[in-house]
Order: C-alpha cells, then sequence, then structure tokens
C-alpha cells in the first residue's frame, strides 16, 4: 500500500511507496505526521513546486460492511489501457445490525420490568415467605419439643459444649 504524503504547510500531496517514505524518513526530508493512517510530512516540500495526478474514490457498498479505495488511474502509452492503482484500502462496518440488536435487547427488558410491578402484593407475614427465609425464631423451652412463633427467651440459644 502506499505512504500519504503532506507538504510543509500540511496539505496534501501524492502518496509515495513504503520505500520511499522509509528512505525519506532515514535522511530527515520528513517526519511522521500521523500513525493511522500512516502519514508523513515533507520539511523541504510545499505543494506548489509538486505535480499532482488524479486520484479516484471507489465505493462498494454492501449490506453489512462498505468497501473505500483509493486509486491512482494510470494510462499506457503503448495500447491506451487504461489500469487502476490501488494506493490505500479501507472497510467500513455498517451499525445497523448492532442497534437493532441493542433495541430488541431494551424492549425486552422493559417487558420483563412491567411485568415485575405487581399492584396488589400481600403482605409477607400471610404468604409464607417469611417463614421460608427463617424470620420467626424456634424457641426452646422446658419441653423438648420446639415452638414456634414463641417470643425470644434466654433459652432460646444452646449452650455451646
Amino acid at each position: 500500500m502506499a505512504v500519504f504524503v503532506l507538504d510543509r504547510h500540511s496539505r496534501p500531496l501524492m502518496p509515495c511507496s513504503e520505500k520511499r517514505a522509509r528512505l525519506l524518513l532515514e535522511r530527515r526530508r520528513a517526519r511522521v505526521h500521523r500513525l493511522v493512517p500512516f502519514t508523513i510530512r515533507l520539511t523541504d516540500r510545499r505543494l506548489n513546486d509538486c505535480e499532482l495526478q488524479p486520484l479516484r474514490l471507489k465505493l462498494d457498498p454492501g449490506s453489512k460492511e462498505t468497501g473505500v479505495a483509493i486509486v491512482r488511474e494510470a494510462i499506457h502509452d503503448t495500447d491506451g489501457t487504461r489500469t487502476a492503482i490501488v494506493l490505500s484500502l479501507a472497510e467500513i462496518v455498517h451499525r445497523g445490525r448492532q442497534i437493532s440488536e441493542a433495541l430488541t435487547a431494551r424492549r425486552s427488558i422493559r417487558r420483563a420490568r412491567r411485568g415485575r410491578k405487581t399492584r396488589y402484593a400481600l403482605p409477607a407475614s400471610t404468604t409464607g415467605a417469611s417463614q421460608r427465609a427463617g424470620l420467626l425464631r424456634v424457641c426452646v423451652t422446658a419441653s423438648t419439643r420446639p415452638q414456634r412463633g414463641c417470643a425470644a427467651s434466654s433459652n432460646s440459644r444452646p449452650s455451646p459444649p
């Protein structure tokens, strides 16, 4: 792929090859301007001193992704055929599926929340939930049989062995 190039005033120039960009950086004729996409900035060139070639942006729309390509069209003098030289490729992922899945999840959570709201719930003491939770204490009196519902007394805890 090609490396994007800027002039000394950060205006775009023609992309160059990776090898040429590496040589420009080693000779200190360029600096790294950006890492993604990798772009160099020339320190000794201006836009007026350079010759630009026409570039095209090609799109490939899809249902889930869109492909994007920056190409330079070259015309061969011998036979007049046109070839496209790819300079950069990119892929754009659509969020349509992600948005619809998020809306579906939100709808199911909302429906579950509506179902949980009980307006006329009976008190816990009549439903037996408090007994299942162990809120009523079991008391031991003089007899060996435990009785439910009695007040906590000093005999309610067994003595340690």
